[in-house]
């Protein structure tokens, strides 16, 4: 079975409003602007119907983790239907990743100097909510709980789209210190009610 494209948007009506949530509007960091949340969930039916195996994911993230060690880690505004991400049409960088349960969190810096980048700065500064969406090359595989991804995964990169099928998966925009103890206090009820809906998401 040949590999296709799995990118992880989905149609505007078809996302629960109880998992929609709000960009923080909050200072700019010296060093640019810093997104930070859900980038994609294992063992979860997604809003395309599909499952991530939490060891498939897991071995995939650690394969990746080469390209942010090495800057390589560039995605792109909405999920072009190519097998690359181009460095000309980059808008944005995964800095780092870590786990939270089944739910894999990211850390993505705004590209200041790229065209995209720009598009992207100026959407968030206007207020703009957006979300985060891997693009994948893989097979599924069909079972009675939905699509299963195939031992044969291999994640492209993350890329920013507005309806992405991973519920939750909106980013909050960072403050100038990004430690939780220092967050603002809409930083703080946002990162709750994100935890609030993704729990009553996934129990659905």
């Amino acid at each position: 079975m040949a590999r296709g494209l799995l990118i992880e948007t989905f149609g505007i009506g078809e996302q629960p409003d109880e998992l929609r949530s709000r960009i923080v509007e909050s200072e700019e960091r010296p060093d640019g602007i810093y997104l930070n949340g859900i980038i994609q969930t294992a063992e979860t039916l997604n809003g395309n119907r599909r499952i991530y195996p939490k060891p498939l994911l897991e071995r995939e993230m650690r394969i990746y983790e080469k390209f942010i060690r090495e800057n390589r880690s560039v995605g792109e505004l909405d999920h072009p239907e190519r097998n690359v991400a181009w460095l000309k049409e980059a808008s944005h960088m995964l800095t780092e990743y870590w786990w939270d349960g089944n739910v894999v969190m990211g850390r993505m810096k705004v590209l200041h100097h790229t065209p995209n980048g720009k598009i992207l700065e100026g959407l968030l500064n206007d207020g703009v909510r957006v979300g985060v969406s891997s693009r994948s090359l893989g097979c599924l595989i069909q079972t009675p709980r939905g699509s299963v991804v195939d031992e044969d995964l291999m994640i492209i990169c993350f890329d920013v789209v507005a309806n992405p099928s991973t519920a939750n998966a909106f980013p909050i925009r960072e403050s100038i210190d990004a430690r939780i103890s220092d967050w603002t206090r809409e930083d703080k009820i946002n990162r709750l009610l994100n935890e609030i809906l993704y729990i009553r998401g996934i129990k659905k």
